[in-house]
């Protein structure tokens, strides 16, 4: 029951919004290096697949094949394994998409009432020293922005899914009112946040 009503919250969240980490929600169910994960798909978006290989945007982690790399990958392991994301996908690139197929990505960790946790992983695996900014112009994302403080912009979600999601809800649990929690980007006191898109 916990579950369901995680992924109806969690189902609130708006994918046109801009600046906003919600386009899809997912769990990590593999690391193969710190800057490529394999993630499991709860809530997806039309670009995404069932279990997806996700490239990190703007960094670059070393090879696996070093000793520098497998540390790497086994941080991010411990910091992402089993974890549920937040996932913002490329919206510069065909599909989400880079040269290999991986959609390319900003990931948000999520707190205890399904906020995003500011920093970014991408930005978290930097400053840990797993991975180096390596800024790519074609993509969406400007990662000097993820070392400036999140900018409130007022808070814009899709109410109308959300309010359906939450009566859907509501009548699978048998009446129970289990819309007492907001929608992720109502609950947040800031509102949305500027994540660093190129203008």
């Amino acid at each position: 029951m916990l579950s369901i009503m995680i992924l109806v919250i969690l189902g609130g969240l708006n994918p046109g919004a801009q600046a906003v980490p919600d386009e899809a929600v997912g769990r990590v169910v593999s690391v193969i290096s710190a800057d490529s994960l394999g993630i499991e798909m709860q809530i997806s978006d039309p670009r995404t697949r069932g279990v997806d290989s996700i490239r990190l945007a703007d960094i670059l982690a070393p090879s696996t094949v070093t000793a520098e790399g497998k540390a790497a990958q086994k941080a991010a392991e411990l910091l992402l394994k089993n974890q549920t994301v937040y996932i913002d996908i490329d919206d510069s690139s065909n599909e989400g998409r880079n040269e290999w197929g991986q959609l390319v990505c900003v990931i948000y960790l999520m707190d205890s009432r399904y906020r995003p946790i500011w920093p970014p992983v991408n930005r978290r695996l930097v400053d840990e020293g797993h991975a180096y900014l390596a800024e790519d112009n074609s993509n969406e994302f400007d990662s000097s922005a993820w070392w400036k403080d999140p900018i409130p912009q007022g808070s814009v979600g899709n109410m109308l899914r959300y309010k359906e999601i939450m009566s859907g809800a509501r009548e699978a649990a048998g009446g129970q009112d289990s819309a007492n929690k907001s929608s992720v980007l109502e609950m947040s006191s800031a509102g949305r946040v500027s994540i660093g898109y190129r203008t």
